[in-house]
């Protein structure tokens, strides 16, 4: 046994070899000491196979005597030497590296910054038993060196000493908490010239929605699917018929509606004669629910559940519905499914007419005056008395919902549509609400967490039907309204099962039906700290949560200790599953999530007492879907150890590479609905997958608060496997570049930093423009229309042949979204002459949305493109190349200032440019130029300048500031090598099938003249 504790000591002093001697040579009949010795001799052998030959050994004697010569003896310099190890580092010429750093420590003697290069030369070539002596060294004399004990960390965890790297990173000197976030520079990861793509339906932004519904040729098209009109209905037959009668009128097929009525339980006969009469011109289904009192959401769901329409409309029997309405729903839900749409009412008295009027014509209804119902929720009243719906004013404060923080709530159910596969997701309308009102509300919030989108109708205003006495609504004796009495009762119990701010008030303590946070934590084996983690959930000051547990197959004693604590809890709700990984448990968890909010909390962790209400704040008044928090790191027994890293403020480019959203994280149940899930492949790096997908569709934001505390223990994942974290980070970025289209342009390499593996370089690959992924894109305006004309007829229809996506773009200023229509693409704008450049970025932006491309090409319509030539180009000069101009303007070379004077459409725009010479060198606009689709996104983020520019009568030249806002990216143009010719200065003679581009024509003869027929035919 004196024998074993010598070896044993040997070992901890790093006499590898001794120990190994011994331990071979050391017998025992005990199995479990057999069992240690052997375990100890393979980790032995392990670290002897990292120890490479002393740097004397690994370099030739020329090559020593070369680098002692160059740097050890005339003028000698500390400075140089430390220049020249790091560059042999990064050009890997370790053994040069390690043979000079330790001569410079002969030489100087301990020299921190030389031990340091030492460490860091010793982890590259993986002598790491050496590096963490190096380390060593430079602590013992100044243990405040961070660098020293990050260096030492890491050689610990390659030795798979992971107890001793969890001691040195408890060791680690503090470093103060800073007052303020810090600003984040331009990731290193990422070369100056590369962009993310803008996002796309953000919040509840639907514009992406209506300009798909808006380029459709809805003339020629085939309407495939049917809709369920669901009218609930209490006694009043004639308004009932009168609103069968608009069904009839309606412009959508009638062979693709089916209406269901469903009667609340009338004592006055609506079958006979009013369903009877309207089963000849519909298909109709009439259902009566027994009479129970108010029984709207029962009554709904009954026509749910016998319906089969792909589209579902719920209409109240007073909405008369216009004779386009149905048409305008199906239209957006032919598009998409994944929205909510609201329709709108106008107040008429319906006294004067029936049923078979509307029937003749829908005329009658429509011709009618707006009236003031004279009951308690008409909405708003004009100037003349007159109600109007209440909505239109919210919409002017809300950019019309898009930055409208609980947008559902403006969805009233007597008139909305949503889709079948929406529905299926939310589920059925609540009937606990057995009195008037907020039935729709609740629905709607859970509508809202599926992801919907909100969408004002704004040209649907159906016919709201009341009759007009002198009392106005039917009151009870106390004289409340039948309506205001009912909604004291429904508010409560929204209060209970809808969280958002509007509709529920934070009492601490309160338990409600719906939480408004679900904290998850996924556990496996979890038994040492999941009980602290739990309790630190519920000693929020923020009361309003339930906590979420994925027991993921534990074989230890987490389960029953989770049990024994907290069964029968009322917010905490234990679920176990057969351990999938942490990906499967957290995909598990959050779909077991029933909060407004969803946080997330590792098992070993714990949370700070005002974590929960801190990042209820922000998403409670701003309009992010994430949000997350700094940390501090606490040890295995809870103590704290040392703040966090502080991941400074958000920025969508560092989050695209790197795990910058610390916890805390909370983020909307509504973003899950609209990314994927997380992978399940992957055994860690589960977090940074799912803010990845995150930052692709939401906006983040950060509080610089420690509101998390992070336990080190030694086992955690960013240690023990850190290797496969490395590994995982990799490939998940990878993933998210694809999902965003950035992998055909932009590949991911290490960057081989072997102190930091998970640093990344981003480099542009090699990509050919092909005619098959360009756009082209041609501004014109309405009184060139002759030129659009020959350039369809002529180059487009060759060039169109070869598989270019081509469009002519205009403005319509009468537009609220852009849209597309034939060949043209029009945008809402004015199309006038400074109107070019805003004209132009709201093309971009609608083309990077909605078209698959690789390259755009922006000519103008006075050019006839020679498409063989053309062709050739972009296969020889386009690679890699994000701006490409048939002409350039040198930086610095005089331009006039005043060329846009006298053509604009007031002379307001009559000031001189604000630069007379170049700024930049660009790309000029009269002869074409070309961008590789991630360029585009420069010049779209600049859209709000380029409309206030207008506002203030300022002329921007197009091709100038398109040059200068790629220069701020890093984006520069390369001219092509290319021949171009005046139209103006042809004679009949001229040789032309070198040119590529004909520029300035004016006359339309001259676009079928100028032909390249015999080039085209040889491509």
């Amino acid at each position: 046994m004196n024998d074993l504790k010598k070896a044993n000591a040997l070992y901890r002093s790093k006499k590898y070899e001794a120990a190994l001697a011994i331990y071979e040579n050391y017998e025992t009949e005990s199995v479990v000491l057999k069992d240690s010795i052997v375990f100890n001799i393979n980790r032995i052998k392990k670290l002897l196979e990292n120890t490479v030959k002393s740097y004397k050994e690994s370099l030739g004697k020329a090559d020593r005597d070369y680098l002692k010569k160059q740097y050890l003896e005339d003028n000698a310099s500390l400075a140089k030497v430390i220049a020249n190890v790091k560059i042999y580092l990064n050009n890997n010429k370790e053994s040069w590296a390690k043979f000079l750093v330790n001569a410079a420590l002969e030489f100087w003697g301990n020299e921190e910054k030389l031990l340091l290069l030492q460490a860091q030369c010793y982890f590259v070539t993986k002598d790491f038993v050496e590096a963490v002596g190096s380390c060593e060294k430079i602590i013992k004399n100044n243990e405040f060196c961070s660098d020293a004990y990050k260096i030492k960390e890491q050689a610990l965890i390659e030795l798979e000493e992971f107890e001793a790297a969890n001691s040195v990173f408890l060791n680690m000197p503090i470093s103060e908490f800073p007052k303020e976030a810090k600003k984040r520079g331009v990731n290193p990861c990422l070369p100056k010239n590369f962009t993310l793509p803008p996002l796309v339906g953000v919040n509840n932004d639907y514009t992406h929605i209506l300009e798909k519904v808006k380029s459709i040729d809805w003339s020629n098209f085939t309407y495939v699917k049917k809709v369920s009109i669901i009218i609930t209905v209490y006694n009043r037959s004639q308004v009932l018929a009168n609103t069968l009668a608009g069904i009839v009128q309606q412009s959508y097929p009638q062979s693709l509606i089916e209406v269901l009525v469903i009667d609340d339980g009338s004592n006055v006969d609506i079958c006979e004669p009013t369903i009877r009469k309207y089963e000849k011109y519909l298909n109709i289904i009439y259902v009566r629910q027994k009479d129970e009192g108010y029984r709207l959401a029962k009554a709904r769901n009954l026509g749910l559940s016998l319906c089969k329409g792909d589209g579902i409309i719920f209409m109240d029997a007073d909405i008369l519905p216009l004779s386009q309405d149905i048409e305008k729903y199906m239209r957006v839900l032919h598009i998409d499914t994944n929205c909510v749409l609201i329709g709108h009412r106008r107040y008429v008295d319906v006294s004067a007419i029936n049923d078979d009027e509307i029937l003749k014509s829908s005329e009658y209804a429509e011709s009618l005056p707006s009236i003031n119902p004279n009951n308690d929720v008409a909405g708003r009243v004009d100037d003349n008395g007159i109600a109007f719906d209440w909505r239109f004013e919210t919409y002017n404060n809300t950019n019309f919902l898009k930055e409208d923080l609980w947008p559902f709530n403006k969805a009233s159910g007597g008139n909305i549509a949503f889709s079948r596969e929406l529905l299926k997701r939310a589920g059925l309308v609540d009937e606990a609400f057995q009195a008037w009102g907020c039935e729709d509300g609740e629905h709607g919030y859970r509508l809202y967490n599926e992801g919907a989108y909100f969408i004002p109708m704004l040209d649907i205003i159906c016919l709201h039907q009341e009759p007009v006495n002198e009392h106005g609504e039917e009151k009870f004796d106390d004289g409340e309204s039948f309506r205001s009495k009912g909604h004291k009762i429904t508010k409560q119990i929204l209060e209970s099962k809808c969280p958002a701010p509007y509709a529920r008030k934070f009492t601490k303590g309160r338990l409600y039906e719906v939480p408004k946070v679900s904290i998850y934590i996924p556990v496996f084996n979890g038994e040492k700290y999941i009980v602290s983690a739990v309790e630190s959930c519920l000693s929020q000051s923020y009361t309003d949560i339930e906590v979420v547990i994925c027991n993921d197959g534990s074989t230890d004693n987490t389960l029953n200790l989770l049990k024994e604590k907290y069964t029968g809890h009322p917010r905490v709700h234990l679920f176990s599953k057969q351990n999938g990984g942490i990906g499967s448990a957290t995909n598990y968890a959050i779909s077991k999530c029933n909060g407004m909010y969803i946080a997330q909390l590792d098992a070993d962790d714990r949370l700070k007492p005002n974590a929960v209400a801190e990042c209820v704040q922000v998403l409670d008044y701003q309009n992010v879907d994430g949000v997350y928090t700094d940390c501090e790191y606490i040890d295995d027994r809870g103590e704290y150890v040392r703040d966090g890293w502080c991941g400074g403020q958000f920025d969508r480019m560092w989050m695209a590479t790197s795990m910058i959203a610390t916890h805390f994280r909370m983020f909307r149940r509504r973003i899950i609905a609209r990314i994927p899930s997380v992978n399940e492949n992957i055994a860690n790096a589960v977090d940074l997958d799912l803010w990845l997908k995150i930052n692709e569709r939401a906006h983040i934001t950060h509080i610089h608060k420690k509101l998390y505390q992070y336990r080190w223990h030694g086992q955690n994942t960013s240690i023990a496997k850190r290797k496969l974290q490395e590994k995982n980070h990799v490939i998940v970025v990878n993933d998210s570049f694809r999902r965003l289209g950035l992998s055909d342009t932009w590949e991911i390499t290490s960057a081989g930093n072997k102190l930091n593996p998970r640093e990344l370089i981003v480099r542009e690959s090699s990509t050919e423009c092909e005619v098959n992924k360009l756009v082209v894109l041609i501004p014109s305006c309405k009184k060139y229309a002759y030129k659009a004309d020959a350039i369809r007829k002529t180059w487009a229809k060759k060039l169109s042949s070869l598989g270019a996506s081509i469009w002519f773009l205009y403005g319509d200023p009468e537009a609220s979204y852009a849209y597309t229509s034939s060949d043209c693409l029009f945008v809402p704008c004015r199309d006038d002459y400074e109107s070019l450049l805003l004209k132009l970025t709201l093309g971009y932006e609608y083309v990077h949305k909605h078209f698959n491309f690789r390259f755009l090409l922006k000519i103008d319509d006075d050019c006839i493109l020679n498409v063989p030539k053309f062709r050739s180009l972009l296969k020889e000069q386009a690679v890699c190349e994000q701006y490409l101009g048939m002409a350039v303007h040198k930086k610095g070379v005089k331009m006039n200032n005043k060329w846009h004077y006298g053509k604009c459409s007031t002379p307001d725009f009559d000031k001189p440019y604000k630069d007379n010479v170049a700024p930049v060198t660009y790309a000029k606009g009269g002869y074409s130029y070309i961008l590789r689709k991630d360029a585009l996104t420069p010049i779209i983020r600049k859209l709000g300048v380029f409309k206030s520019e207008i506002q203030d009568s300022v002329y921007s030249y197009e091709d100038v500031r398109v040059g200068e806002v790629l220069a701020e990216s890093g984006i520069f143009v390369r001219e092509l090598d290319v021949k171009l010719n005046d139209a103006k200065s042809l004679k009949s003679d001229d040789c032309i099938e070198d040119s590529l581009l004909i520029f300035d024509v004016s006359d339309e003869p001259c676009f079928y003249n100028i032909s390249f027929e015999n080039k085209m035919e040889k491509a």
